[in-house]
């Protein structure tokens, strides 16, 4: 009991940032560098690389059960989201810890321990709901655009900054380990 307990309360703080940002608007008062097209792009590259470096279940039952949720939210997004209408993947990582996270370019990841833990089906909704939300407002490119600078950003897009990008992979990893 005291477990589900722990579980909820990390989703009701993780929560919270992701009212803010959905109440704030998509990418009011900040800026991105990068287009979408562009953001597709480096999640794709992102999440092959992560694919080698974390262990992605191949389970086709829980892929659907979690594409599912996922293109469940997006279609709440609405059209007038101009990312939502993009191919979003939904990936299940497995490692026991209770999180999820996404990434640039439609690219959301769940742990096999978050979907094991969960009470039920609306705890991972409303895990899954707060990462689709980091995504739609395209947070991840944003806080690129302020990290890196236009410079930067633009020989990372093109392919001539070979350790910006190492540096974007191994964040995103840190963070997951």
């Amino acid at each position: 009991m005291e477990r589900f307990r722990k579980f909820r309360l990390i989703v009701f703080a993780g929560l919270i940032p992701g009212l803010g940002c959905v109440g704030t608007g998509i990418n009011k008062g900040d800026f991105s560098l990068i287009s979408i097209g562009e953001e597709w792009q480096l999640g794709e590259q992102l999440s092959q690389d992560i694919a080698k470096e974390m262990t992605i279940l191949q389970d086709p039952q829980i892929n659907a059960f979690v594409t599912r949720i996922g293109h469940l939210i997006l279609a709440q997004a609405g059209s007038d989201t101009p990312v939502a209408a993009r191919p979003w993947e939904f990936h299940v990582v497995d490692n026991k810890d209770l999180n999820a996270f996404n990434i640039p370019g439609g690219h959301v990841y769940v742990h096999s321990g978050l979907i094991a833990e969960a009470a039920g089906y609306h705890e991972l909704v409303a895990v899954m709901g707060h990462e689709v939300s980091h995504g739609l407002a395209r947070h991840g490119v944003e806080n690129l655009s302020k990290q890196y600078g236009i410079i930067a950003l633009a020989s990372l897009i093109l392919g001539n900054n070979p350790a910006a990008y190492q540096e974007i992979l191994a964040s995103v990893l840190a963070g997951e380990r």
